[in-house]
């Protein structure tokens, strides 16, 4: 369920850490516990269905994430617009890790024949 940008409450099967910092905006919850909540807020969705996108915003579901690590009267703040991500954010976004990843693959691949020739 998405609730600022592209951060969501979803279920997260890979982790038993909740209550710790294990995501940069997203609020990660136990697959049960994301199912109750996906199934308690409206609308019903259709069988089958696994999303929807309301066309006001600004009458979804409200979300208050606190950040216990901060002081209380920190702990709550609106970090991203409220909706989906903006495209051209996103695009520029996935560019920047288009060129991380080219980048590290460049250099492991360079690696490999330098450890080649050192074994």
């Amino acid at each position: 369920m998405l609730f600022q940008g592209h951060n969501a409450l979803h279920g997260a099967y890979w982790h038993d850490q909740f209550g710790k910092r294990r995501s940069h905006g997203c609020v990660n919850l136990a697959p049960l516990d994301a199912r109750w909540l996906f199934e308690w807020v409206s609308p019903a969705l259709p069988a089958g269905w696994t999303g929807y996108l309301p066309a006001d915003l600004e009458r979804s579901v409200v979300v208050h994430v606190r950040d216990s690590s901060l002081p209380p009267d920190q702990a709550f703040f609106q970090e991203r617009p409220i909706g989906p991500p903006d495209p051209e954010e996103e695009k520029r976004r996935q560019e920047e890790a288009d060129e991380r990843r080219a980048e590290a693959a460049a250099a492991a691949a360079e690696a490999v024949p330098a450890a080649a020739a050192a074994g």
